[in-house]
């Protein structure tokens, strides 16, 4: 029975349904997308450089500082020229502008440039450049000439008085015109540190080589001994007045001829141990003299700041002195007991400490000393173009 069923299963399953879905065809397979090609990939984008900070200064960048420094000594400028000093006024403005090229206070600085060059072509710059200083020297100065002049030289070269009491009173008018002179010149023409400088520069240097031409070559009577040094002081004053009003004489390059003058004399003296002439006197002036004309020279070649011209002289001092204890020593515990060695021996450290202090000034700033950096003495100010800055309120 189960066999018979079976069969007719397997008979029913192997017919065909009526209304049975007809087998579904085979979906024909899309075809393969063609792949698109490898994007290639983009070149490596170089890294920028990383941009340097300034490097900063109690909290403020270097450029900050720099248009701080140029606000500082416009400002200063600005109180130069309300003073009357242009000259000095001038070159802190030339400063800021050639230091500082990119801060504001270098327009500012170029037009007071302009302004003051104007005025120099107009006639109308003859203003003391140092302010009262510069009267100031000129009646200390003067109150040491005049008395000598009018006390001593002028009743020698004219009327030769037998008594005290007219020279000396002469003399001490003379302290009063060199005083009073001093004012009244400054009322005129405007007296500055440089005149001030020159014209007693003159004053003594011609007194000194009117008395050598007296020694050198003797007058017939006594008085022409004090004519002559009298000329020789009017001489060189008159040479010194000229050289101040038609040359641009500054304060820096009168004392460079002083030290060369004044070191020139030295080594006249000193040079005397090795030949003893008769006309020590005329020789000495003689190196005066060319002492004088390198320091000149030099102070022209270089326009040293006054103040690096004494620092030189300074040093020479102390070479001077160093050379003199080394020579103690030589004599006491060595050998060195001739004139002729001891002397070359401290001229040489003369020569020596001039050099050295010559080098150690040689990036002298001479605008420095009329600038304070210290924080006590800084005090905000506000400038013409709104721009805040600090001015500087003492110095050293």
């Amino acid at each position: 029975m189960m066999l018979v069923l079976w069969m007719l299963g397997g008979w029913v399953w192997a017919e065909p349904v009526d209304g049975a879905l007809e087998s579904v065809p085979a979906v024909e397979e899309a075809p393969a997308v063609e792949e698109a090609p490898a994007v290639e990939e983009a070149p490596a984008v170089e890294e920028a450089p990383a941009v340097e900070e300034a490097p900063a200064f109690g909290g403020i960048t270097e450029e900050e500082l720099h248009a701080l420094e140029a606000a500082s000594f416009y400002k200063i400028g600005l109180e130069l020229v309300a003073r009357g000093s242009f000259a000095e006024a001038l070159a802190i403005f030339r400063q800021v502008e050639d230091r500082y090229p990119v801060t504001a206070a270098s327009a500012g600085a170029a037009g007071q440039i302009a302004a003051l060059e104007a005025l120099a072509q107009a006639g109308n710059l003859e203003t003391p450049r140092g302010g009262l200083d510069g009267v100031t020297e000129l009646a200390i100065n003067q109150a040491i000439a005049m008395p000598l002049i009018m006390g001593l030289l002028l009743p020698g070269a004219t009327f030769q008085p037998g008594e005290p009491l007219v020279p000396v009173a002469m003399g001490m008018a003379g302290m009063g015109v060199g005083i009073g002179g001093a004012m009244v010149l400054d009322q005129i023409r405007g007296v500055d540190t440089a005149f001030a400088m020159s014209l007693f520069t003159g004053e003594w240097l011609g007194a000194l080589n009117g008395l050598a031409v007296s020694a050198k070559w003797p007058p017939r009577g006594y008085r022409g001994l004090w004519a002559e040094t009298l000329t020789g002081t009017l001489l060189g004053a008159g040479a010194a007045v000229a050289a101040n009003q038609y040359l641009d004489v500054t304060a820096g390059q009168v004392a460079s001829m002083n030290t060369g003058a004044l070191w020139g004399g030295y080594a006249g003296l000193m040079s005397q141990e090795f030949d003893t002439p008769a006309d020590g006197l005329v020789r000495t002036t003689a190196f005066v003299n060319s002492g004088a004309l390198i320091g000149a020279a030099l102070g022209t070649r270089f326009d040293p700041d006054r103040r690096r011209v004494n620092m030189i002289t300074l040093s020479g001092v102390a070479g001077t002195a160093m050379a003199g204890g080394t020579a103690i020593l030589l004599n006491f515990y060595g050998s060195l007991y001739d004139d002729e060695p001891t002397v070359a021996l401290i001229m040489g450290g003369s020569a020596a400490g001039l050099g050295l202090g010559a080098f150690l000034t040689r990036n002298a700033d001479p605008h420095r000393g009329a600038v304070a950096a210290s924080s006590l003495q800084l005090a905000p100010f506000a400038g013409q173009n709104g721009e805040l800055g600090l001015g500087a309120q003492g110095t050293w």
